[in-house]
Parts: C-alpha cells; structure tokens; sequence
C-alpha cells in the first residue's frame, strides 16, 4: 500500500511575462487572418473566378449578374451536354451552352437539333433554329460544340466548336443578385 501524498499545491510558471504572451497570441491571430485571407484569395482568383455578365448569351443568365466561373472544373469533371461554359469565340468572352461532345454528329433540320440522329429537346431553354436550314456537323476529338441559346442567324457551326483546353472555365454559381442565388451544374 502507497502511503498518501500530502496535499501540496502545484503551481506552474510562466517563462514568458504576461505582456510578452499577449504580444505572441496577437502575432498568432493576425497570421491566422493573414492566411485564410491568402487561402481565399487563391481560391477565388483560380479555382472560382467571379465574373460579370455584359450579354446574356444563356437563358439563365441576366445582363449584369455575378457569376463564379470554376476554371478547375474542367480538369475534373468532363463536360456534358447542357453545362454553361465561358468561353472567347474571337469577339470577346461570353456564356455559351454545350451542345455535343468530341465525336457526336450534329445535324440541324427543320428547326430541330438532333444528335447521333437522337432528337435533342432544347424548348426549355432554346430559341428555334431558323425553319429552312439543314445542316450536318461532326464535332472534332478533342472539341465540344457550344452555342448561344438565340439559335437564330447561325448557320456555319463550325464556328462553335472548341477545343476543351480554350474553355475558360464552367458556371458553377450566380452569386448577384443575391434573390436569384443559384447552382449550376
């Protein structure tokens, strides 16, 4: 049997002083914010890019709303049929929606898309094609074909098709205006 220990009370000292202490949970704290500011700013100036629409070349979109384009999406996910990508066509960067992947036939007959000969119900979101154009496209390896939702004018799609590295990014999120805060995708 272990004899009791007297009731001796312990204390532990500081090696700093109270005010040097103080001083170093203050340099922790502002290096804390420091690097979440850092981690958020790289966040936001690769990952997700926050972009402005001038034009509304998308259904969903609206002429001056914010946007979050994820430029890393691209690498990650592949793109499918419907996605929202941005992207420059030559005028200048736009929204554009993806219509056909690498190596799909596209063929446009009677205002109608069809895709590896497959009708493509575009009404939700689409303005018909022009009634009189008939038009057959193979998408390239390596390309998608994307368009604006106003088919109206076009008749060379060729034009559209893009090779997936030129893709800016993919719309993950309207962000402004807040009442119409949305996730695509």
């Amino acid at each position: 049997m272990m004899p009791p220990t007297p009731n001796v009370e312990y204390r532990v000292r500081s090696t700093r002083t109270g005010r040097l202490s103080r001083a170093y949970r203050i340099v922790d704290a502002v290096f804390l914010a420091l690097m979440c500011l850092g981690t958020l700013a790289l966040l936001f100036t690769t990952v997700f890019v926050p972009v402005g629409i001038a034009s509304a070349d998308v259904a969903e979109l609206g002429s001056n709303e914010l946007v979050l384009v994820s430029r890393a999406a691209k690498y990650i996910v592949p793109f499918k049929r419907g996605d929202i990508v941005r992207i420059d066509l030559g005028g200048g960067f736009g929204e554009y929606r993806v219509i056909a992947l690498s190596g799909e036939t596209v063929t446009v007959r009677c205002g109608r898309t069809y895709i590896n000969g497959a009708y493509l119900d575009e009404g939700v979101y689409s303005a018909e094609w022009d009634a009189t154009l008939d038009v057959d496209f193979a998408v390239p390896e390596g390309a998608v074909l994307v368009l604006p939702d106003d088919r109206r004018g076009i008749s060379d799609l060729s034009c559209y098709a893009v090779d997936k590295g030129d893709i800016y990014g993919t719309v993950f999120a309207r962000i402004f205006p807040i009442s119409r805060l949305t996730l695509f995708g």
